[in-house]
């Protein structure tokens, strides 16, 4: 990018990543900032300082620090934090109730949001997937209530996010809950927002297997004291996931992850 009269530059439509910016001009050594993290949904802005040095002379600035210019009341939930939680049927509904003004709200033909954002109805939330609506639930039945625009988001029939995005293939997500920028007008709940993984050119996968068993666990203390044995617990959670090329008549690669 090039910046303007006053020094200014505006870098748009950056996908959420770590990033290293890297200043030139001609009189001035050449300015790194390496490892800016953008997370999704959100407005960073960086000032960088150029010192007067020889040409071909490099500064590398590691302190740098960077100030989010949203007002929006977000909560930003990657990776490496959802493959540390124990989630319950591989859904990531229980990480967004980690979020402040969330309080969660039973689910009926009426109402099936499941969560309220500040006071809110539990069907004002607004669910995107890498930028598109998946807003667009309905229920059949003889009165449609607040499904009849198609407004809600689309759980699965289990009632999960899992028809959203499997948890493996979300890179990281984004609640905002207040303050938020215009774009986001469709909906005046929670604005949750889903980027899944990029690919890349070598395919690469893992397995894994979730288990609960009773074998595992304490007893209960009431149970004990009554001399009651362990209910039985038998819960495998298992699959898999694959990430690599996707191959076109054009012989042309493009990265997915499936």
């Amino acid at each position: 990018m090039t910046t303007n009269s006053d020094s200014f530059f505006i870098v748009p439509q950056l996908l959420p990543s770590r990033y290293k910016i890297e200043v030139q001009q001609t009189g001035f050594a050449t300015a790194e900032v390496p490892n800016v993290v953008l997370n999704v949904g959100e407005q960073s802005s960086v000032r960088i300082q150029l010192k007067v040095a020889p040409v071909g002379e490099v500064v590398t600035i590691s302190d740098l620090s960077v100030a989010g210019d949203s007002p929006a009341l977000a909560t930003v939930v990657d990776r490496q934090f959802v493959e540390h939680q124990p989630l319950n049927g591989r859904s990531f509904q229980t990480l967004v109730e980690l979020s402040p003004g969330i309080v969660v709200t039973p689910s009926n033909l009426v109402t099936p949001g499941q969560f309220s954002v500040n006071r809110q109805r539990a069907g004002s939330n607004y669910f995107t997937v890498d930028g598109v609506s998946a807003n667009f639930g309905s229920t059949a039945s003889t009165a449609l209530y607040e499904t009849a625009g198609g407004g809600v988001p689309a759980y699965s029939s289990q009632g999960s996010t899992a028809s959203l995005a499997s948890v493996d293939a979300i890179q990281e997500f984004t609640i905002q809950t207040s303050t938020y920028a215009p774009e986001f007008g469709r909906q005046p709940g929670a604005q949750v927002q889903l980027v899944t993984r990029s690919g890349a050119n070598d395919f690469h996968g893992s397995l894994f297997n979730y288990l609960r068993n009773d074998k595992l666990d304490a007893n209960n203390f009431f149970a004990n004291a009554n001399n009651l044995t362990r209910p039985p617990i038998r819960q495998n959670d298992f699959g898999g996931v694959i990430g690599g090329p996707v191959y076109f008549a054009e012989k042309h690669l493009r990265p997915a992850w499936l």
